[in-house]
């Protein structure tokens, strides 16, 4: 009876080493699956990763390219207002009568109703297109009250092969003057002078019917009463000197350069998007892979869009009446172009 005992515990011994070798050899091959499963996974998370950071790299290089302009552009934080805000003659190109009368005129406009309307004359937009340039800057200056938005902003760039004019309306004020009526008036008052080089013409008349428009609906009784409100037959083009007058101001110096024809256009974009298609899929993806095989870990860097930003203008004084800025009022690209 005992050595069958014997016997029977021996087969059990057995019995239970053949079992741990299965349970052995089941969880090495339970751990080769799963170390297999999981490198799959890894890898397919790399893939994936590389797949979003090539494509997200191509959009943004699409995007960046798209938006690059024709040239090298100035920044519209250096063009400040004169001490006299309405009238800001950087081209040199308005004698002192039209000044004084623009500044007069706005300033009553001004001091009844808040509104604020400025002439600006310019030698260019300093490789802004012009809509750019003009939102920017009547949004820099501040033009009009910050609560109503009532600002407007007429400015003419008076380069001699190209020129230009803008009438740029505050959000408050388009109802007032809709993008139709500001086409209208450019039309009427400002086209011809302006490409006849008549500047003092194109800025006083167009100056004087935007007054009235405004005029008419906010402060009637400054029509009443001002009778020198009215379209001038003579603005002295060619009569008067427009060299030193009160209202004059120096344009930023700015050096800007135009790219080159061959990096312009669809050729650059497709120049570009080339270069940067071939540290996507080739230089970048190789890094990333010898530094996943050597066990290094890597972050990517962030980008960050250059901020613009405009100063506050404070004035002197004419005749007892400068010392004008800006009060916040803000542009949303509403008005007309010529």
């Amino acid at each position: 009876m005992g050595i069958y005992c014997l016997y029977i515990m021996s087969r059990k011994i057995k019995s239970g080493e053949k079992m741990g070798k299965r349970l052995a050899i089941l969880s090495r091959e339970e751990n080769k699956k799963h170390n297999k499963k999981k490198k799959e996974e890894t890898k397919s998370r790399i893939i994936t990763g590389l797949i979003t950071y090539l494509i997200v790299t191509v959009i943004f290089t699409i995007v960046q390219v798209s938006e690059e302009p024709d040239v090298v552009q100035g920044d519209i934080g250096q063009v400040e207002a004169t001490e006299y805000f309405f009238v800001d003659d950087y081209s040199g190109v308005l004698n002192e009568n039209t000044e004084k009368y623009i500044f007069d005129k706005a300033r009553a406009l001004y001091e009844d109703t808040g509104i604020q309307i400025c002439v600006v004359t310019v030698p260019h937009t300093m490789g802004y297109e012009l809509e750019s340039f003009s939102n920017m800057l009547a949004n820099s200056w501040g033009i009009g009250d910050e609560q109503e938005d009532n600002g407007i902003l007429l400015l003419f760039t008076t380069d001699e092969d190209d020129p230009h004019v803008r009438l740029e309306i505050g959000e408050g004020m388009e109802g007032t003057i809709t993008d139709g009526a500001a086409g209208r008036i450019l039309d009427k008052y400002a086209v011809d002078d302006k490409n006849d080089g008549k500047w003092n013409r194109a800025a006083g008349n167009t100056f004087t019917e935007v007054l009235k428009v405004v005029a008419e609906e906010y402060d009637e009784d400054l029509l009443k009463k001002d009778s020198s409100i009215a379209m001038s037959k003579n603005w002295g083009d060619g009569k008067y000197d427009t060299a030193n007058t009160f209202a004059d101001a120096s344009f930023p110096e700015i050096e800007y350069e135009e790219v080159p024809e061959d990096e312009r256009g669809l050729n650059g974009f497709l120049l570009k998007l080339a270069v940067a298609a071939f540290f996507s899929l080739f230089v970048t993806p190789f890094v990333l892979t010898l530094l996943w095989i050597g066990g290094a870990g890597g972050s990517g860097g962030t980008y960050t869009g250059g901020g613009f930003s405009g100063g506050g203008f404070s004035g002197g004084g004419f005749s007892g009446g400068g010392g004008f800025s800006g009060g916040g009022g803000s542009f949303g690209g509403g008005g007309a172009s010529r």
